[in-house]
């Protein structure tokens, strides 16, 4: 089952890939520990699966509002830390080649895969709630009929692996719900730590910048923020290459936004599959694990609120212009 596929390739990352990733990142020239994930403390497979984590909000984790969105600090310490995540995992990767064949399979598409028959109805139900808008209702509506018959297929070369470029273990679930955040004594954000690792992908990292900056910033830092949040990412990713040793392999600031336009399909998934999930009712908002499982009992067209459909007014035309529509 596929949902137990999920639970097994987090046990897998809980129990042995981010105590790797820790030890790689927090050598003796770190100035305080890097955390990229809870530690775990127990698992049991018998007779029912088990696992013990750390409270992380002993610690002072909190979760931030998913319904307000991250603004641009909390924008910034994320696509931060997913640079040392990154890099840590090209750093492990280099010392283990087979460190993650586990991790080979994008679970979001393949055969018998519940959230590519998604992406295809997801389409269509926006596509009827946007028909009626005024002027670019029905130039909208076309679209996204015509996208919902081959969606599949552009999602599919979005994430497929390329085995000659830069790769990384992405966490493949990047947003708001997946992390907590640490506050210092005057309130601003200071620390963060990602939480579910059950989409974990051996792949390209713009996969995750997608997904983040398509989900989790509030419209305008979006808008504003999006290429200083990529250089940010870069950044991030660079220093922390070159400390562990990995700096020759680090792309560049260009090749990072080449391989984003690329792969931008995987913006149009998260906008109509993942956004509308962000934006849901706190009392109704299906787990993804659930979503691989039964799609069609725990998504519907309540999900795309009014909220959701309000964004989409900034989102829809970013989208047709860089021709993600067509």
């Amino acid at each position: 089952m596929v949902e137990n596929n999920l639970f097994t390739r987090e046990i897998e990352v809980l129990l042995s890939i981010v105590p790797a990733l820790h030890r790689a990142l927090n050598t003796s020239s770190t100035e305080k520990p890097i955390l990229l994930g809870p530690r775990c403390y127990f698992f049991s497979g018998k007779p029912h699966q088990k696992l013990v984590m750390e409270d992380l909000s002993e610690s002072g984790f909190k979760m931030a509002s998913r319904m307000s969105g991250l603004d641009l600090d909390h924008s910034k310490l994320v696509i931060s830390r997913l640079g040392q995540f990154h890099a840590a995992s090209v750093a492990l990767h280099s010392q283990e080649p087979g460190v993650f064949e586990k991790f080979l399979t994008n679970v979001f598409v393949g055969s018998n895969n519940h959230m590519t028959n998604l992406l295809s109805e997801s389409l269509k139900s926006v596509a009827e709630k946007v028909q009626n808008w005024p002027e670019v209702g029905h130039r909208y509506f076309e679209k996204l009929r015509q996208l919902s018959e081959t969606g599949v297929h552009r999602l599919e070369k979005a994430v497929k692996r390329d085995d000659q470029d830069f790769n990384v273990l992405t966490h493949g679930d990047t947003w708001t719900n997946n992390m907590m955040f640490r506050y210092n004594e005057d309130g601003k954000v200071s620390d963060m730590i990602f939480l579910d690792f059950q989409c974990c992908y051996y792949g390209s990292p713009v996969l995750d910048l997608h997904y983040f900056l398509y989900t989790s910033p509030t419209p305008e830092v979006r808008s504003r923020h999006m290429d200083e949040l990529v250089e940010c990412y870069h950044s991030s990713l660079s220093k922390t290459l070159a400390r562990l040793g990995c700096g020759s392999q680090c792309p560049s600031l260009e090749i990072i936004r080449e391989k984003m336009i690329i792969r931008n399909f995987m913006g149009v998934f998260t906008v109509f599959c993942i956004k509308p999930l962000t934006s849901a009712n706190p009392d109704n908002t299906p787990d993804i694990a659930d979503l691989f499982v039964s799609p069609s009992e725990n998504y519907s067209s309540a999900h795309l609120t009014e909220d959701y459909m309000r964004e989409l007014t900034t989102l829809l035309p970013i989208l047709e212009k860089d021709g993600l529509l067509d």
